[in-house]
């Protein structure tokens, strides 16, 4: 029975009175902003595609389109007049082991190429077997009015 609550504790992590450290509050709405640099496999954007966002009323309605109802994803706080956000969505995807990275922005002339990268699980990886939609957004410099992606897949190797 000991070992049962001793399993138990260390679970809810409160072994020994041990008590799980909250996580820092949201900045609050005009708050300074910190760099936005997110990535994960899931979305609510289903499709593949680019995007990038110039200011916080655009900002806002992305942001519920890509998290959907979900409480706990406060709208990131970005400071438009300095940078925009940029995004790509790999789209659906038949497994886990897939993820997007936001590699480099290149400034050419007037405009600017994003270069992203959506890394495939290669033969033989270990991966869930669910859908997947994996993303990457990041904040950047402020960008010219043109802007193009250049999106390149490739089979990461199994670690």
């Amino acid at each position: 029975m000991i070992w049962q609550v001793v399993i138990f504790a260390a679970i809810t992590g409160d072994a020994l009175g041990q008590r799980r450290i909250a996580p820092p509050a949201p900045e609050p709405q005009g708050a300074m902003s910190k760099s936005l640099d997110l990535s994960g496999a899931y979305s609510n954007i289903r499709s593949a595609r680019q995007e990038v966002v110039r200011d916080a009323k655009r900002l806002a309605a992305f942001w519920r389109e890509h998290a959907g109802d979900s409480t706990g994803m406060p709208i990131p706080v970005v400071d438009f007049a300095k940078s925009d956000v940029v995004a790509v969505f790999a789209g659906a995807k038949p497994t886990g082991g897939y993820r997007v990275s936001i590699d480099r922005v290149k400034r050419v002339g007037k405009a600017a190429v994003i270069e992203a990268t959506i890394h495939k699980p290669g033969p033989g990886a270990i991966t869930t077997q669910a859908f997947t939609f994996a993303f990457a957004m990041k904040s950047v410099p402020k960008l010219p009015a043109q802007v193009r992606f250049k999106v390149t897949e490739v089979i990461d190797s199994p670690r």
